[in-house]
C-alpha cells in the first residue's frame, strides 16, 4: 500500500504515535523526544532537523514516524524511526530509513549514523547496509542508553 510522507516540526502532530510507542520502548522515550522537540533542555545542539509523519495514502492514519538531523561534527544522524506494531515487518520501516538516507545524500552527506541497543533494530540496521562501529557514550541521566547501546554507520 502507498504511503506518503509530511514533514512536521508540531510536537502535537507526532504526539499520539510517540505515545503508542512509549509503551514498547520504554519510559525515557517520551522524554527523550520531547528533548528533540525543544520541550526539554538538550546537552548538544542539532542542525537541520527534520521529522516526518507517514501516512497511509488516506493520509488519515499515521503508521510510522522518522527524524533526522545534523551534529556539530558535521555527522549526518538517524533520530529515530519507528513504525506502528500492527504495520511491521510490511516494508514501510524500510521505507522511512530510504527517505533518511535520500534526505542525507540530497545534503551532501556520504554517510548516515544511529544508535540503538535494540536487537531488532540493530538487525534492522544490518539488513540495510549499516554496520556497528563502536559502542555509543552518552553521559546524558534522561537519557535510556544501556551497556548494549551501538553506533552503526552506513556509507552513501
Amino acid at each position: 500500500m502507498p504511503i506518503l510522507f509530511r514533514e512536521t516540526k508540531e510536537f502535537c502532530d507526532y504526539r499520539a504515535i510517540i505515545s503508542e510507542l512509549e509503551s514498547e520502548l520504554g519510559p525515557a522515550f517520551v522524554p527523550s523526544i520531547e528533548s528533540w522537540c525543544g520541550l526539554r533542555k538538550r546537552k548538544y545542539p542539532i542542525y537541520n532537523w527534520h521529522v516526518y509523519l507517514a501516512l497511509l495514502d488516506t493520509e488519515k492514519e499515521i503508521i510510522g514516524i522518522c527524524s533526522h538531523y545534523e551534529q556539530p561534527r558535521g555527522r549526518y544522524w538517524i533520530g529515530w524511526i519507528g513504525t506502528v506494531k500492527r504495520f511491521r515487518r510490511k516494508g514501510y520501516g524500510t521505507r522511512m530509513l530510504d527517505l533518511v538516507v535520500d534526505k542525507a545524500r540530497s545534503f551532501g552527506f556520504g554517510e548516515v549514523y544511529v544508535h540503538t541497543d535494540s536487537s531488532s533494530a540493530i538487525d534492522f540496521y544490518k539488513a540495510n547496509q549499516f554496520e556497528i562501529i563502536g559502542k555509543y557514550a552518552f553521559d546524558d541521566p534522561q537519557n535510556s542508553i544501556t551497556d548494549g547501546s551501538v553506533v552503526l554507520r552506513r556509507c552513501l
